[in-house]
């Protein structure tokens, strides 16, 4: 049976968030660790937000308010304008004939500068 339409998130689906996480996110882990507001393993809180959208890593490591407040308002004006590799199959999913529909729970500006 064939597929009528596809339906695929962006982050970790099309390519790896790791491979461009530490450049995208560079300013905003600086913010976190200069800031000193959060509980937890630095390292695993720089993993997560590549993994997990920020409210919900800023809450598990009990980001301060303000800090929380501040790495949204940060996240929602970042963009990234450097090359991006997709997974290696992706290409088997471009060459299929179906209808495909991107989705994305990001903040819009960077998610569009993604696109």
């Amino acid at each position: 049976m064939r597929k009528k339409a596809i339906i695929i998130d962006l982050d970790n689906t099309i390519y790896p968030v790791s491979s461009i996480g530490n450049k995208l996110f560079k300013t905003l882990f600086s913010i976190i660790y200069k800031s000193g507001e959060y509980s937890g393993d630095f390292n695993e809180i720089k993993s997560e937000i590549m993994r997990r959208p920020f409210q919900f890593v800023a809450d598990e490591f009990l980001f301060s308010d303000s800090l929380k407040s501040d790495g949204i308002s940060h996240l929602s004006e970042l963009t990234y304008e450097d090359n991006m590799r997709p997974f290696e199959d992706y290409i088997f999913f471009r060459t299929m004939p179906s209808k495909k529909f991107l989705v994305t729970t990001g903040f819009p500006k960077m998610q569009q500068s993604k696109i």
